[in-house]
């Protein structure tokens, strides 16, 4: 398989994923403003798409080790830019809005690593 193939089945699931999670902790129907979830998600799907292709050829061209640290910051830094980015369309940081913008980024150092993972995997099995 080519680059192109991990790229969209990657960035797919992350959307269809993404999606199914929020859907189950909304209420039902979802909430009006839903919709910014979907586009949020969007948005970080197409960055995940282009960062798959990115990663995967510096890990065939430069070893895993050398790309997990800026993956992980990576992660981080779209986390926490997410986190603000939410939180400025919607009046600002409120109280706990620190702790709320720690576990954002959290989350997203979290999937940061298990996207490595993943694509270590592919890469030592099929590219």
């Amino acid at each position: 398989m080519d680059y192109k193939k991990f790229q969209w089945l990657e960035a797919v699931g992350f959307f269809v994923e993404a999606n199914v999670v929020m859907l189950a902790g909304s209420d039902f129907p979802p909430p009006v403003g839903f919709w910014k979830v979907t586009l949020a998600a969007f948005v970080l799907a197409v960055c995940q798409w282009v960062y798959t292709g990115v990663l995967l050829r510096q890990m065939a061209a430069h070893g895993f080790a050398k790309t997990f640290v800026p993956n992980l910051l990576l992660f981080v830094a779209a986390g926490i830019s997410t986190a603000l980015a939410f939180a400025l369309l919607n009046g600002g940081l409120h109280e706990g809005g620190g702790l709320w913008l720690g576990m954002i980024a959290f989350c997203f150092a979290v999937y940061g690593a298990v996207f490595w993972t993943v694509n270590c995997l592919i890469c030592r099995r099929w590219l």
